[in-house]
C-alpha cells in the first residue's frame, strides 16, 4: 500500500522527477527520492486506498466492498 500511495502524483512526499525538491538531502537519503513519512503510513492504511488500489489493477469491486463493511475484529461483539 506505501509503494502505491508514494507512486500516486499529488501524494505526501512524492516528488515528479524534474522537481526542484529532487536536490532536497532529507529526501534523497540512502539515494531515494522519497521518505516515508507518518502523513504517507496514515494514507497507506485508510480504505480509501485500498478501494484505489483495487480499482486501479481492475479487480472486482465486490470484494473490496465487503472489506469495507465488515467491522474490524477487535470491535465485533462476542
Amino acid at each position: 500500500r506505501i509503494m502505491y500511495v508514494l507512486s500516486r502524483p499529488s501524494s505526501p512526499g512524492f516528488l515528479f522527477p524534474g522537481s526542484s525538491g529532487k536536490t532536497n538531502a532529507k529526501l534523497r537519503e540512502q539515494g531515494f527520492l522519497i521518505k516515508v513519512t507518518d502523513e504517507i503510513l496514515e494514507e497507506a492504511k485508510s480504505p480509501r486506498t485500498l478501494a484505489e488500489m483495487a480499482a486501479a489493477s481492475g479487480r472486482n469491486d465486490a470484494m473490496v466492498k465487503k472489506l469495507l463493511t465488515r467491522p474490524p475484529a477487535e470491535k465485533v461483539e462476542k
